[in-house]
């Protein structure tokens, strides 16, 4: 009764385990700011369903029946750019982190994440976030590391601001829009047109993937 008068984020759970989707929508129905407004068994129908329903965030399993969650994400963003995916998968294997990054999803998590984490990660993927399981995350950065760089870069560490560079430092660092506002004294807005400045000049469309591209290039690092 208390989500009527609350806004919510609407969840579509895609997975073609009946009783995963279930348990995950009981458990994520429970939260007093979300709402499961459709389950979907296979890619196909998780096109029709987030066309029908236009989830906020969109859990996506990879190996399916029929169409796989890579596919899936593809499509539901060509269609819907303002829906957000967090795959959710036992796969850990960093093709297909990689594959969903390059797909548009905003997140990776591994099946036996904590249900409060992945309460956590859905907030955090609504707000504009992203989030990696750190099970995956290394080998996610590693792999990158190997890559060899492309032939005509989209851009140079001197071709963003100082400005751009500290913002995207604290973005690797796990910091939300607000916090890395906080912590530079400028305002959200401000810190949000930052991003987006980002990931045009880097040809990227997420936090997740312009963090992944710069640590590939080596202008940032974790240690």
């Amino acid at each position: 009764m208390v989500k009527a008068f609350m806004q919510t984020i609407r969840i579509l759970i895609v997975d073609d385990h009946t009783l995963f989707r279930q348990g995950i929508r009981k458990l994520l129905d429970a939260q007093a700011d979300m709402e499961v407004v459709g389950e979907a068994s296979d890619g196909l129908s998780a096109i029709t369903m987030a066309a029908e329903q236009a989830p906020d965030v969109v859990l996506m399993d990879i190996a399916m029946p029929g169409m796989d969650g890579l596919e899936a994400t593809r499509r539901i963003l060509g269609s819907a750019p303002n829906a957000r995916v967090v795959v959710l998968t036992a796969f850990e294997e960093p093709e297909y982190v990689m594959g969903a990054l390059h797909a548009g999803a905003r997140g990776y998590l591994l099946k036996d994440t904590d249900w409060r984490e992945l309460a956590t990660a859905v907030r955090t993927i609504h707000r504009g976030g992203a989030v990696l399981s750190p099970a995956v995350t290394e080998h996610v950065l590693d792999a990158f590391r190997r890559l060899s760089p492309p032939a005509a870069p989209l851009a140079t560490p001197d071709e963003l601001t100082a400005g751009e560079r500290d913002v995207l430092l604290l973005v690797a660092q796990g910091c939300e829009n607000e916090e890395i506002a906080a912590r530079l004294s400028l305002s959200p807005k401000t810190v949000g047109n930052r991003l987006t400045d980002i990931y045009r000049k880097l040809g990227v469309s997420n936090r997740t993937q312009a963090v992944l591209f710069a640590l590939r290039r080596g202008w940032i690092r974790l240690d």
